[in-house]
């Protein structure tokens, strides 16, 4: 009789200790999946700041294309007046000698 008290008492506590490991079991999982989705949403997040990143980058090239054509179509501008000036001096210096000279 002793000896089945003893037993009974040695099998609750191997189940006691199963069922202690099988709810440690399930917290480590549910604590393992919190972590992963955790992980995941900075994941998310890191590539959509990534992708804000790199498009910021492309809008401030392409800002600064558009800003250094106008730049040399302005130069080209200023050029071609210098040159119209140019032309212009070249001409009337000249015809004045010619009107000098006459």
């Amino acid at each position: 009789m002793l000896l089945e008290y003893v037993q009974l008492i040695m099998e609750a506590k191997v189940h006691m200790i199963r069922d202690a490991q099988c709810d440690e079991k399930v917290t480590i999982r549910k604590e393992f999946d919190t972590e992963e989705k955790r992980l995941d949403h900075e994941m998310e997040v890191d590539r959509v700041n990534a992708i804000l990143i790199e498009e910021e980058i492309a809008r401030k090239r392409k800002n600064e294309r558009m800003i250094g054509a106008l730049k040399i179509m302005d130069q080209i501008k200023d050029n071609e007046r210098v040159g119209r000036c140019a032309e212009i001096l070249l001409v009337g210096t000249n015809a004045e000698p010619s009107v000098y000279a006459g």
